[in-house]
């Protein structure tokens, strides 16, 4: 029998096995990586944040070492990886500086009008009662419905300040997976190198020349796919935000910074990322103005089709190349196992495995191609030698 036969065979034996124990034990698992995931947070973090700063980081080691002739690469290195961080900061910072005051100014403006704000819903949804006789039935649920529900005020304010707790715990603890990311892509950042070099030297140690190839292929196609994925999203998101902010400015809607600031940081979120940015823009215009709410929904669908038109086209490009039907699930897979950042980042992921998926196809084509003209190619003379 074929070696090759029984290798694939057993290959496919033992894929087969372990998609049945993923499929059976789906919960233990999926609980399992979230456990993992949630204890490497502060390394996935520093990995993160290690291939943003590569970038400003490659710059600055390039102009120092000029600067320096090539000596002193240890001094090249730190001043480098300090210039770096500092640029960051520098970035951060005057971000917050901008975004801040501007919110904090939206919030005051909006909380000394919310009497004025809230009798024009009245008065509107008054309007709406008395024009077309609805709305009764609604307030004398209510009404009936009163006593429970301050029956039940206690428990709700329980809850709520349970879930206050809960969310102020989890949000220093980010700031401490933060800040503990960032020391480990120093570390990274410094020696990349040398971790480079020893994962090229245990790759080779532990795979074959043709699995190696494969594995640094895949490296290769996850890096590119990666980066210019998370860079046209973040282009794409801050020029969403920008057309949203002129656009309110023109047609005077209210809110226009906080709101557009909500639209492009919800639109590096694919396809659900415009609704979800869109629902507190349409809940604070209603309580400004009941109709500008639904013009705000309008300039919404009109300003998310040039977007996915024109702009995602041209501004991603080919960066995914995933069937849409493909986006939509990983999206919703994505969202449903992680959250947000599992939304954020499904697609790419997607697309990397889609793209390697296909490379494995055509070198396996590509390999039944050579192996066939090989074989061919042994053949014919024997088949001369049988015609003389």
């Amino acid at each position: 029998m074929d070696k090759r036969k029984v290798k694939r065979g057993i290959i496919f034996a033992v894929c087969i096995l372990l998609m049945y124990f993923v499929v059976r034990d789906y919960a233990v698992i999926i609980s399992g990586i979230k456990v993992l995931l949630h204890i490497l947070r502060p390394l996935i973090i520093g990995l993160c944040i290690a291939f943003i700063l590569n970038i400003p980081y490659g710059a600055f080691e390039r102009l120092f070492t000029k600067l320096f002739k090539g000596k002193r690469r240890k001094l090249v290195k730190i001043f480098s990886l300090v210039l770096t961080y500092i640029a960051a900061i520098a970035i951060v910072s005057g971000i917050f500086l901008l975004i801040i005051p501007q919110i904090i100014s939206s919030i005051e403006m909006f909380s000394s009008n919310l009497e004025t704000y809230y009798q024009g819903v009245t008065a509107f949804l008054n309007g709406i009662v008395e024009r077309f006789g609805i709305g009764e039935k609604l307030f004398e649920v209510f009404e009936e419905n009163l006593y429970t529900i301050l029956q039940k005020l206690p428990e709700i304010l329980l809850g709520a300040t349970n879930g206050i707790i809960d969310f102020a715990i989890k949000f220093v603890n980010t700031i401490i997976d933060i800040i503990i990311g960032a020391v480990i892509s120093g570390y990274i950042l410094y020696d990349k190198k040398k971790l480079g070099a020893q994962i090229n030297k245990g790759l080779r140690a532990l795979m074959n020349e043709k699995i190696y190839r494969t594995v640094t292929k895949f490296l290769s196609m996850f890096n590119g796919t990666f980066k210019r994925f998370i860079g046209g999203q973040l282009v794409e998101a801050f020029i969403m935000g920008t057309m949203c902010y002129i656009t309110m400015r023109i047609f005077g809607f209210e809110y226009a910074f906080i709101i557009s600031v909500i639209i492009g940081a919800t639109n590096v979120i694919p396809i659900f990322g415009p609704i979800i940015g869109a629902v507190p823009g349409v809940a604070i215009l209603f309580m400004v103005d009941p109709i500008k709410s639904l013009w705000f929904i309008v300039m919404c669908v009109v300003l998310q089709q040039l977007e996915s038109n024109v702009i995602y086209p041209k501004v991603v490009g080919e960066s995914v190349g995933l069937p849409a039907a493909l986006v939509f699930s990983s999206v919703i897979l994505g969202g449903g196992l992680f959250g947000v950042v599992g939304m954020v980042l499904s697609v790419p992921v997607m697309s990397i495995f889609y793209d390697f998926m296909r490379y494995i196809t055509r070198s396996y084509k590509e390999g039944k191609r050579i192996e066939k003209t090989a074989v061919a190619e042994s053949t014919e003379p024997t088949e001369e030698a049988g015609n003389i």
